[in-house]
């Protein structure tokens, strides 16, 4: 008998534990945000995509061992969410999707791949375990879920402040590492995304083995240039819109998938809530959450939220899939248990959550399924 009922951001957790009187919130919705990186009651997951080549300016391939780390993510949510899936892959409960990113596609096939490995009678090849599973992307610059930044009313926003003394001030540290290495490549280095673009260059070649220039060494992998890496991050919330719209829109889409699942009069639509994204994502949605601490998502990170019922109360628990070593970690929003009261789940995220007339890109009001 299924326990668990709800869709989550993909993080999948035990179900039904009693004892003594008390009884473990079962799972009703699962998301999963992965990086390519969440809900379970309903879970739902983000997760971040695997390794990627080198020369990937605009979401190129994978490595091999990025793919093995996706195809892996699933398995590895198929054993812990096994009881909440059940055996066989039903169209009708699962919602995947992913940014329009090369790689981050290719993550999420290989990730459904490993979650839902054919069962005998959904076999249609007798030596081949893969079945074919739809998901659904948006062009990034149409994308306000899982793509804000690339909105041209988010773009028009960057641009506004990016100039601004105060923002300017925030430079000041970098500008003569980003004047020497503007030398040395012969490539522009002025702003954040600069800094950022270089860093994860330099982490693919370290991954690859590849000799790492000489004048990397003193601000790679460790100094200023990780830290200019984080100084992109901030810059996507750098103004309250920005903040409730870049994070705020998924985390405000899971409460909602949520909400829809908790009454009764509602439908039933999904149970597991699949984004195959990028590390900003993952980054974002943290940050949504109130629980980010500085570091660099590894691949095939994810964040997963879990929607749980007990005898009518909902709650929502959060975990953090690392990646590298692919571990759970158990996340707390500030001011609540790691079993939060949906209610007050709501309240404390209410700051970082957009309005629906917020939710803007191209000069249109965004409405998701």
């Amino acid at each position: 008998m299924r326990a668990i009922k709800f869709p989550a951001i993909i993080v999948l957790i035990e179900c039904a534990i009693r004892s003594a009187g008390f009884s473990y919130p079962q799972l009703k919705l699962l998301s999963v945000v992965r990086n390519i990186r969440y809900n379970m009651c309903n879970p739902s997951e983000v997760f971040r995509h695997g390794d990627r080549e080198i020369n990937d300016e605009i979401g190129g391939d994978l490595t091999q061992v990025g793919r093995l780390r996706a195809y892996r993510l699933g398995e590895i949510l198929r054993v812990r969410y096994g009881d909440f899936l059940g055996e066989e892959y039903e169209p009708s409960r699962l919602y995947a999707r992913s940014t329009e990113y090369i790689r981050a596609k290719m993550s999420l096939q290989l990730l459904l791949a490993g979650l839902f490995v054919p069962r005998e009678q959904q076999r249609w090849h007798e030596s081949l375990d893969w079945q074919p599973i739809p998901f659904s992307y948006a062009r990034s610059k149409e994308d306000v879920l899982l793509f804000p930044r690339d909105c041209p009313s988010f773009q028009r926003e960057m641009k506004r402040f990016i100039p601004s003394p105060g923002f300017q001030k925030l430079l000041d540290p970098y500008r003569e590492m980003m004047r020497n290495v503007t030398i040395w490549t012969g490539q522009e280095m002025s702003i954040p995304n600069h800094m950022f673009v270089l860093y994860h260059k330099l982490s693919s070649m370290q991954a690859l083995d590849e000799p790492l220039p000489k004048w990397s060494r003193d601000f790679f992998p460790y100094g200023l240039l990780l830290n200019g890496t984080y100084l992109e991050y901030d810059t996507h919330k750098y103004t309250d819109w920005m903040r409730r719209v870049n994070g705020g829109t998924l985390v405000r889409k899971i409460i909602d998938d949520m909400l829809n699942r908790t009454d009764e009069k509602y439908p039933r639509k999904r149970d597991v809530y699949l984004y195959s994204g990028h590390e900003l994502n993952v980054v974002s949605i943290l940050q949504s959450l109130k629980i980010w601490q500085p570091h660099i998502p590894e691949y095939s990170s994810a964040v997963i939220v879990e929607l749980r019922e007990d005898r009518k109360n909902y709650y929502v628990k959060v975990l953090y899939h690392k990646g590298i070593p692919p571990i759970f970690k158990e996340m707390q929003i500030p001011g609540c248990p790691s079993l939060c009261p949906l209610d007050r789940f709501i309240e404390l995220l209410s700051d970082n959550l957009p309005a629906y007339d917020e939710i803007i890109c191209d000069d249109k009001t965004v409405k998701f399924e």
